[in-house]
C-alpha cells in the first residue's frame, strides 16, 4: 500500500520558507521534494544541468496541489561557484546528494615492454587507478559538502539548520555485532569492509561536523544527521542503487539464484519524512539519526516479490547459491569478496531515537519492497506481462 504522512498541516507561513535540497534528480530527493510540497514549502532544487529539459521534467508534477512550482537550479558541487546566489532566502538546506568525481583517467600502453612485463604493469596501473579511484570518490564528497556549507556560513545567515543527508554505513561496515549500533558508532575507515562509497560517506559526515563545530559565533548554524540504511519504496525514476538493480533483476529473472546476503532496510518515504522532522524539531541539532526499518535475506526479498508477482507472470528466482560465487554481483558496485565482507551477515542495529525523537514507526519492510516492484513496472523499467494486473488489486 503507498501512502503519505504528512509532518504537518500546511500552513501559509511555510509558503514564505525556500527550502534548499540539492540532487533534485536523485531517488530520495524526488520524495522530500514532494513532501516538502505537500507541507506548503516553497522548495529550490539543484540538477546537474537543465539542458535536458525532459529529464528534470517529472519534478514539476511531484505534488499536484503545490501552491509553488519547484525552483530548479543548475548547480556544481564540485565547484565553489555560483552557491551563494543558490542558498540565496532559503530558510533551511537539505544536502541530499554527494558529490563524485568528475575526472577520467588515462592509462598510457607501453609499447617497449615484453607481453610478460606488459602484463605484470597492466596489473599494477590497475591496482593505482583503483587506488586513485578511491581517493577521489572520498575527496569529492568531502568538496562537495564544504563547497555548500562555506556558502550558507559565508553569505546567508538566515539559514537556521542543515539536514545532512550520510548513510548507515557511516555508523557501520558490516553485520554480526551483538552490541546494537548506535549513532555513537562510526566504522574504523581502513576496516576492509568499509567500502569505497561508505567511506566517502564518512568522510563528508565528519567534514560536516568539523566545519560547523569551528564556525565563529556569528556564522553558526545548526546541523543534524540522517543515516538510513538502504533505501525501499517508490521509484519515480530509474535510480542506479542496488535496492533497484536488485529488484529489476529479480522481477527479469536475469539470474538463475540469489547470493547469501542481507540487507538492512527502510522505505524511503519514511526518509523523506525524517528530512522534514529533523527541519523543525529542536532535538535533532547537533544528532545523528539511524533510519532503520528492518533487515531481510535477498531470498526472502525474492519470496516476497514472488507471492505478489508470481500470479502476475513473473517469474521469480528464489534458490539460494552456496559460497560466495553469485551471479547478482552486477548489481553491487563492488567485488563478491567485499560483499561477502558487508552483507553476509545480520547488524543488530538501534533505531530508538527514529521511533521517539522523530516519532517515526517504520513502514513494513513489506510494503516498501512491493510498492517499489510496482513502481519500477509502472515506470516502465520493467516490462509488464500479459498477465500483470497492476497495483492495488482486489484478491479473488
Amino acid at each position: 500500500m503507498m501512502f503519505f504522512c504528512s509532518v504537518s498541516p500546511p500552513s501559509p507561513l511555510f509558503s514564505l520558507l525556500v527550502v534548499l535540497v540539492t540532487g533534485a534528480c536523485g531517488y530520495l530527493a524526488s520524495h522530500i521534494i514532494q513532501q516538502l510540497q505537500e507541507s506548503g514549502y516553497r522548495v529550490r532544487a539543484t540538477v546537474r544541468t537543465l539542458e535536458d529539459r525532459e529529464k528534470v521534467k517529472y519534478l514539476h508534477g511531484l505534488c499536484a496541489g503545490a501552491s509553488h512550482q519547484v525552483e530548479l537550479v543548475e548547480a556544481d558541487l564540485l565547484s565553489g561557484q555560483g552557491w551563494s546566489e543558490i542558498v540565496k532566502d532559503c530558510k533551511y538546506a537539505l544536502l541530499v546528494a554527494t558529490a563524485r568525481p568528475s575526472r577520467q583517467l588515462h592509462d598510457h600502453e607501453d609499447k617497449h615492454l615484453s607481453a610478460a612485463d606488459r602484463k605484470d604493469k597492466e596489473k599494477e596501473k590497475e591496482k593505482e587507478k583503483k587506488d586513485r579511484q578511491k581517493e577521489d570518490l572520498v575527496q569529492a564528497a568531502v568538496d562537495g559538502t564544504l563547497n555548500v556549507l562555506r556558502a550558507i556560513a559565508e553569505t546567508n545567515p538566515e539559514i537556521t539548520r542543515v539536514i545532512l543527508t550520510s548513510s548507515l554505513s557511516a555508523v557501520a561496515a558490516h553485520g554480526g555485532n551483538t552490541q546494537p549500533f548506535s549513532e555513537l558508532d562510526w566504522p574504523y575507515f581502513d576496516d576492509p569492509a568499509v567500502l569505497p562509497q561508505a567511506k566517502a560517506k564518512v568522510a563528508a559526515e565528519r567534514a560536516a561536523w568539523d566545519f560547523v563545530k569551528k564556525l565563529p559565533h556569528g556564522k553558526k548554524f545548526d546541523l543534524a544527521v540522517v543515516n538510513p540504511a538502504e533505501m525501499m519504496g517508490p521509484a519515480r525514476h530509474h535510480h542506479h542503487g542496488p535496492a533497484t538493480e536488485l529488484l529489476c533483476q529479480l522481477l527479469e529473472k536475469k539470474v538463475s539464484s540469489v547470493p547469501a546476503f542481507i540487507l538492512p532496510c527502510v522505505d524511503v518515504r519514511d526518509v523523506a519524512r525524517a528530512h522534514l522532522i529533523c527541519m523543525v524539531n529542536v532535538e535533532t541539532i547537533g544528532h545523528r539519526h539511524i533510519l532503520y526499518a528492518d533487515s531481510m535475506w535477498i531470498k526472502h526479498i525474492a519470496e516476497l516479490l514472488d507471492v505478489e508477482f508470481g500470479p502476475q507472470g513473473y517469474h521469480i528466482p528464489k534458490s539460494q547459491e552456496l559460497g560466495i560465487v553469485t551471479t547478482l554481483s552486477s548489481w553491487f558496485d563492488h567485488s563478491i569478496k567485499e560483499n561477502k565482507l558487508v552483507a553476509s551477515q545480520p547488524m543488530v542495529i538501534d533505531n530508538s531515537r527514529m521511533r521517539t525523537v522523530l516519532g517515526m514507526e517504520p513502514i513494513d519492510l513489506k510494503t516498501s519492497i512491493v510498492d517499489m516492484a510496482y513502481s519500477l513496472i509502472e515506470n516502465g523499467f520493467v516490462k509488464k506481462t500479459d498477465k500483470y494486473k497492476g497495483p492495488h488489486q482486489p484478491k479473488v
